[in-house]
């Protein structure tokens, strides 16, 4: 505690009588404990990453003070650990006086802060705020100047001061924290009274924050995963399929680095976005819908994944185009709600879409019947690939009305392509033309018999197709005499 017209007493407001998320707690009567007022020493089992963490500076002004006195008073925090990296105190959120309605979450306590008592013309203003380095770099310091205006006899004002805890991703702080008082001075007066900064004694004051290396990290994980859609299979890393087919995605994100010796935290406004299988498109994202979220912050949100908590999802694609489509997930989630840092992690999932091959044959008369030799019929032909992949090899065979007899097949003679380039692959969506002519004879006019013949179309991709045709044979017996 200084002397002299003012008394100063900087301490930390108890760990649990405060919402982390938002900062808070009341000076009241300066009893110390986690669970009562105040801290003189802070312990980083207490904490999580993103935290705010609540300071107070207790004002009291002498009863023969002066009257509308104005002070200014340097505080510091360390922002990096005095071991190794990992933890820094790197940035003055809020600071004012600690009046109205204020929170408070120990039993039996009211919602103002008792220690306060003043008229309620004193405002505290933070004035100057640096940092001298990186965060997580040694010797990096916080530095802030907060003004504290009509101070009057008789008089103690609390002001709150709240700082945020930023954490490095992945790393393993040891050592500790600390917050400083510094140096106290008097403002100059407009009546003259104080001409100069004077300096006030109260300086100098430190609360410890200890044992860093407990401070709880959240640590995001995202698992994806892929199965045929509609089947109990096992979900797996890559998966083979043919076109046209849907697969189901599942998305597994937990908040958990594994390690049952490390205290976890909370992660806020989680988020999982899919790809799509367009890097770098985000016009076809999505959005994962997650089960397991829950409303932690209080925002009215089920988005919040909870210490050691897992959240899952899946979502159903059509995949029709062959090829390998390599599918990302990204997760993100805040560690607090406070100039958040938000952590990141991704996962894919591969799937093989294999083309699908379809050859389709069509064959037609120009004529439904014959009745005289000589009589000729033209066959036109059409083959096409109605599948995914182009068909390679493509043959068309006309059995010559001779079923099971190969000795007298042809093949009819290719036209130009009515779509097509008239090469010798016959690509997605082609449709390659073909004729035949055939000339009745008398022997199948005495036969009496439908001429009936068949189309084999066949690829190296694909198994045979046919195509039937039946020209209708008529007999018109005539005798002279």
């Amino acid at each position: 505690m200084a002397t002299g017209d003012f008394s100063i007493d900087f301490v930390a407001a108890a760990p649990f009588s405060y919402n982390h998320l938002t900062g808070g707690g009341a000076y009241d009567d300066r009893t110390v404990g986690v669970s009562k007022d105040i801290v003189e020493s802070l312990e980083g089992g207490d904490f999580a990453c993103g935290d705010i963490v609540t300071y107070f500076l207790a004002i009291t002004v002498d009863e023969d003070g002066d009257l509308n006195q104005t002070l200014e008073l340097d505080v510091s925090f360390l922002a990096d650990t005095t071991g190794q990296s990992g933890v820094a105190i790197g940035d003055i959120v809020f600071v004012g006086v600690n009046r109205g309605t204020i929170q408070d979450l120990i039993a039996g306590e009211n919602t103002v802060d008792d220690g306060n008592i003043e008229d309620g013309g004193s405002t505290a203003t933070l004035v100057y705020e640096n940092l001298t380095g990186p965060l997580f770099t040694s010797g990096s310091v916080l530095e802030g100047t907060i003004e504290v205006n009509d101070l009057d006899a008789g008089e103690r004002v609390i002001i709150r001061v709240d700082v945020k805890l930023f954490c490095d991703p992945g790393s393993n702080p040891t050592g500790n924290l600390q917050g400083d008082l510094q140096d106290i001075r008097l403002v100059p007066s407009p009546d003259g009274q104080v001409s100069t900064g004077s300096a006030v004694p109260g300086g100098n004051q430190t609360v410890p924050f200890k044992q860093i290396g407990d401070i709880a990290f959240p640590a995001l994980d995202i698992q994806k995963t892929v199965r045929l859609a509609g089947t109990s299979n096992p979900f797996v890393e890559t998966l083979t399929i043919s076109g046209g087919q849907t697969v189901e995605y599942r998305y597994v994100v937990t908040n958990s680095d594994g390690n049952p010796n490390t205290e976890e935290a909370p992660l806020y406004n989680v988020v999982v976005i899919d790809d799509n299988g367009t890097p770098g498109d985000m016009s076809d994202d999505f959005q994962v819908t997650l089960s397991g979220l829950t409303d932690i912050d209080g925002d009215g949100q089920a988005d919040d994944l909870a210490a050691g908590a897992t959240a899952t999802g899946t979502a159903q694609v059509t995949l029709s185009t062959n090829g390998t489509v390599v599918n990302t997930a990204t997760a993100t989630g805040a560690d607090s709600i406070v100039q958040p840092m938000t952590l990141t992690d991704s996962d894919t999932a591969t799937v093989i879409v294999q083309g699908t091959p379809d050859i389709n044959v069509t064959k037609t008369a120009n004529v439904e019947s014959v009745d005289s030799a000589g009589d000729i019929i033209t066959y036109t032909y059409t083959v096409s690939n109605g599948g995914t992949v182009p068909l390679t090899g493509v043959t068309l065979i006309d059995d010559n009305y001779t079923p099971g007899d190969p000795g007298n097949d042809f093949n009819p003679t290719r036209g130009a392509d009515q779509v097509g380039d008239n090469d010798n692959i016959l690509e997605v969506g082609e449709i390659w033309t073909y004729t035949a002519t055939h000339t009745v004879t008398q022997p199948e006019i005495d036969a009496g018999v439908d001429l009936v013949n068949t189309a084999t179309a066949d690829s190296n991709e694909t198994g045979p197709e046919t195509a039937i045709e039946t020209v209708e044979v008529i007999q018109n017996p005539d005798i002279e005499i």
